[in-house]
């Protein structure tokens, strides 16, 4: 494992015994990460709109939810979302869909 001034993102304390093996992939607000068991980051996605979960699919691209709050005033809690996109390793728009009108359609997390 790295030492602590080492790491990037994600991992504070790295003990083989309480973790999965493989990557992480997490979102805080706009910004998706995929991340190593050592913390360090492997790719990072930014949206431009809150994320609250995301797929890496076999491809490796991104599927993601994303969030207006601003056009849906109707449901101002955490984890509503109004999009579904789907963006390429590099964070390239592959498609894009967003029903309207917001106050109708809203998914809550997956």
């Amino acid at each position: 494992g790295l030492a602590p001034a080492d790491r990037t993102v994600g991992v504070v304390e790295r003990c083989e015994a309480r973790m999965q093996p493989g990557y992480t992939l997490f979102n805080v607000s706009r910004e998706t990460y995929l991340i190593d068991e050592d913390g360090r980051l492997v790719n990072e996605w930014r949206s431009p709109r809150a994320v609250f979960c995301s797929y890496l699919r076999p491809n490796g691209h991104l599927l993601r939810d994303g969030s207006e709050n601003a056009e849906a005033p109707c449901f101002q809690a955490g984890g509503a979302a109004g999009w579904v996109e789907e963006v390429t390793w590099d964070n390239e728009l592959v498609w894009s869909f967003a029903p309207t009108p917001y106050t109708s359609f809203l998914s809550h997390h997956d």
